[in-house]
Order: structure tokens, then sequence, then C-alpha cells
């Protein structure tokens, strides 16, 4: 009699039922009902078992029906143990198979960035993180290395620089960067017209130029490598004009619409382009626009880290992907219960309450 489980032992008891020893001896747990060392469900150790073969003495119906629960119910817990060893696998191991050993977060110093970067350490990535500012950047940059044990190159840089490409890789040197972040941003809350022409400048080179090259750099060395990922941060007011918003958003519409271009030509080549649309987001900067009191206009909110999640879990399915079921939702009631003109002036009077908050502000 076979001692296994507890449901192998039940099916085969008092039953002239008799596995094959020799073929399924490494599976055969001792008298006592321990298991070996290899036999840990889930530990990184499972082996998976050649399928028992069944002796039947007497070859009546029900004796038969049994005979073949028991195979199925072996091959089903070997089955089940391998399973378990793969979803483990996924996390961290399949994650750096699929996107290499090296990340590159531009604009990484806090809020969004600062939660991609956290959630690839966590996956075992190390990091080139860029961002212009000193201070944050460089905590960041520690707090990773300790906490996770990766390497991480910090790189202060402004992305509106004319050679910032060129600086960043000259640090990055020989790393393979299989996974390319372009979160930097810049925006003005306020008429068009009333932004200076530098601040216009800057918002094409941080939001558009800067992605672009960074995309042409490392998207070509991932497509000779065959594998690797790129994701640029669109936004939800990329979808139609937002007033007091308006080049932001203009840019944002670029990156999604730049983003679903490359995802079909590079998916040949095994990269994964995605574009990522959130709303509201609780980032350092948002939280200082935003305006004290909530109204019915107020979008939903959400966390960066939220955001991250939700981003990389779409990576490799999608050509982009709105974070957040009530962002979702917004999304579908504006873009099909309301026409374009009616969408924009929805977004002006978001935009502009964004804006007399700012001017409420003293430092403002």
């Amino acid at each position: 009699m076979y001692h296994a489980d507890g449901v192998l032992h039940r099916i085969v008891h008092g039953r002239d039922v008799r596995l094959n020893h020799d073929r399924f001896a490494a599976a055969t747990p001792k008298g006592d009902g321990s298991r070996r060392r290899g036999d840990r469900y889930g530990s990184g150790s499972v082996t998976v078992w050649p399928a028992p073969t069944l002796t039947v003495k007497r070859k009546s119906v029900s004796t038969m029906l049994e005979a073949r629960a028991v195979q199925r119910t072996c091959l089903g817990v070997a089955a089940s143990a391998g399973a378990c060893f793969a979803v483990r696998m996924s996390k961290t191991d399949e994650f750096r198979a699929r996107y290499g050993a090296w990340a590159l977060v531009a604009g990484a110093g806090e809020g969004i960035g600062a939660a991609y970067a956290e959630a690839l350490a966590r996956r075992g990535l190390h990091l080139v993180l860029v961002d212009r500012a000193t201070e944050p950047l460089g905590s960041l940059a520690t707090r990773l290395r300790q906490a996770h044990g990766v390497a991480v190159e910090d790189i202060v840089a402004d992305l509106a620089g004319d050679d910032v490409v060129e600086r960043i890789a000259a640090v990055a040197g020989g790393k393979e960067i299989g996974l390319l972040v372009c979160n930097a941003a810049q925006s003005a809350t306020s008429e068009y017209l009333d932004v200076a022409v530098d601040d216009h400048r800057r918002s094409v080179m941080v939001n558009c130029l800067a992605p672009a090259l960074l995309v042409r750099r490392y998207g070509a060395l991932m497509r000779g490598r065959r594998r690797g990922g790129i994701i640029l941060m669109s936004s939800l007011s990329g979808f139609q004009g937002g007033p007091f918003l308006a080049h932001y958003a203009a840019t944002k519409a670029y990156n999604l619409v730049l983003a679903e271009g490359l995802w079909e030509e590079c998916r040949a080549y095994g990269v994964d382009v995605l574009a990522v649309c959130p709303g509201a987001t609780r980032t350092p900067g948002y939280l200082a626009a935003r305006p004290k009191t909530a109204s019915r206009w107020s979008p939903p909110e959400m966390e960066p880290s939220a955001v991250v999640d939700e981003a990389l879990a779409a990576l490799g399915r999608a050509p982009w992907v709105i974070p957040g079921r009530g962002n979702r939702l917004g999304a579908f009631l504006i873009r099909r219960g309301l026409s374009r003109v009616q969408a924009v002036k929805a977004m002006g009077r978001v935009g502009r309450r964004l804006v007399d908050a700012r001017r409420d502000r003293p430092e403002a």
C-alpha cells in the first residue's frame, strides 16, 4: 500500500491496487509519512516525477476507476508543485530574463519615478537613475542599495540639456539597459500665451525630445538583443485638449501616439512598448498644485506605487494603459459619453481650478 498525502492514502486504502515501486520510488515518502527534501512545494527544489504505473489484480470496473483516479491525483500533485514553483520564479528571475539586469529611469527623484525605481529594485534589477534634483536622487539611490542590495548609478542631469543623452550614455557605459522608463515631465499651469517662451521650449525638450532620443538609442540596442521594454509616461490629459495645461497635454499626446506606433514596430523584435496614462497622482508636484478643497470636478487620486504596479503588470500586454478603475471609468465616459468639444470644456473646468489654486497660494 502506498502512503502519501491523506487523499492518496484514502483512495487506495483497502483496495487491491498497487503502485509500481520501481517507477515511483523517487516520489514515495518513507513509511513514517515524512517528505524528502526535494518535496517541499514552492521552495524552489520541486521534483517532477514520472507518471506512476498502476497494477490491478482484480480488474473490476470500480477498481479500474480507482486506479485511474490515483494516477490523475499523483500527476495533479506534481503539476501543482511545478506551477507553484513557476509562479514564484516569475516575480524575479522571469522579469530579469525578459528585461535584463539593468533599468534606466529618467525623472526618478520623487513621485512616480521613485516608485518605478523601488518596484524595479524589488525585482532585482540594477538601476541607472536620472534626475536634476541632487538631494532626493542621492537619498533614493542610497536607500535602494541598502534595502535591496542592487547596484545604483545616480546621474544628476537636466533632460532639457542638449547633450543629456550622451551624458547618460557615458555613465551607463557598457551596462545592458533592458528596460527604459521615461518619466520626467515639465508642465506649466497657466494660459498658453502667458507662459514664457523658455518654458515652452523646455516642455518640448523634457517631455518630447529627450524621450524620443533615449528611445532611439536604447531601443536600437534592445532590438539587437531581441528583448527589452520601453515605458513612456503619458497622461489622461493627452486624450483631448487641456485648457490651462494646453502644452503639457499636447506633449503627453505625443508620448501616447509615439508609444502606440513603437508598440507595433518593436513587438516583432521582442521589445515591449507601453504608454502609461495616469490621472491625478499624489506626487509632491501634484499635491502642491491641487486645490485645497474638493469639488464635483475633482478627479480621483492614486498613489504613485499603485500607478507603477499597474504599469508593470500591463507591460507586454497592450500599447497603453490607464491605471485605476476610477480613471478608466472617467476616461470611458468622457470619450464615449461626451463630444470632443464637451470633453475639452470639462477639462477646462479642471484646469481653471488648478489656475485659481495657484493664484491663491502665497508663493504664487
